[in-house]
């Protein structure tokens, strides 16, 4: 209140952009002189004037506003951090369902942030030891008895090759 009243130089209007009235605004700066046992405004004047001590004192109030905003918006930023999934995957997997993985669970979730981590399998299973990733989407069979795997889907690998390269004689055989 005291410093909205400093900068605006005025009850009247301080009382306005606080939305309250001016009496209970007059009566709370007048509290605050009481317990502070100082003058903060120079009585009579238009507009308000600081007194210097007044304006000693708003000035530590703003740094003291300013440090107080600064702290709930890092407490808020941080409440963020807490709603991240670090997400490790392949980047062939973008071609397949993961977008569609990705898309869904935001959809069921979204207060949670989703960070992708291109990394491959074998590094994701370091990735998820160090705790730099919450899971990971990978193509290989690696087992590590720190980290449970769960098997989504079978895929089967294709080679394209040019028709006169010496491994297209094997199509046929399937090999």
């Amino acid at each position: 209140y005291f410093a909205t009243v400093v900068e605006e130089q005025s009850l009247t209007k301080a009382a306005e952009k606080l939305f309250i009235a001016q009496p209970p605004l007059t009566r709370q700066i007048k509290k605050l002189e009481e317990e502070l046992g100082i003058d903060l405004f120079e009585k009579g004047s238009r507009p308000l004037k600081v007194t210097e001590a007044g304006l000693f004192f708003y000035q530590h109030a703003v740094q003291i506003l300013t440090h107080t905003a600064q702290a709930a918006s890092m407490a808020k930023k941080m409440k963020l951090v807490e709603n991240v999934v670090k997400v490790g995957y392949v980047s062939s997997l973008l071609y397949g369902r993961l977008p569609q993985v990705i898309y869904l669970f935001r959809q069921k979730n979204p207060d949670i942030h989703v960070e992708l981590i291109e990394c491959g399998t074998r590094d994701q299973v370091e990735a998820l030891k160090l705790g730099k990733i919450d899971l990971g989407f990978g193509r290989l069979p690696i087992s590590d008895p720190a980290i449970k795997r769960l098997l989504l889907r079978k895929e089967k690998l294709k080679l394209a090759i040019h028709k006169k390269h010496p491994l297209s004689e094997f199509q046929e055989s399937g090999i």
